[in-house]
């Protein structure tokens, strides 16, 4: 399913605060949190928006990995998005 563009009074949302904290936080992908405020809905709950400064690779894709372990052996698990090309 595509997915569907809808304004903010679609999604209930009556008012944003322009004005972002000074929050910094790095994800573990590199990607960065400048910033954040609030915005207000019209059945009067709030919600967090963010600045967001986005990692892209220039090879057009991403890897994430994830350790962990089966309660005795390091576990690791690759995933890969986007154009992957293997080198023969």
């Amino acid at each position: 399913m595509a997915p569907t563009l809808r304004s903010l009074t679609e999604l209930g949302i009556t008012e944003i605060d322009l004005t972002a904290n000074a929050t910094r936080m790095e994800l573990p992908d590199g990607s960065m949190i400048t910033g954040q405020t609030t915005y207000q809905r019209a059945n009067g709950t709030t919600g967090t928006v963010a600045n967001t400064t986005l990692v892209t690779d220039t090879a057009g894709y991403r890897v994430v990995e994830v350790v962990g372990t089966d309660g005795v052996n390091r576990v690791v698990t690759q995933t890969g998005y986007g154009g992957m090309r293997l080198a023969a």
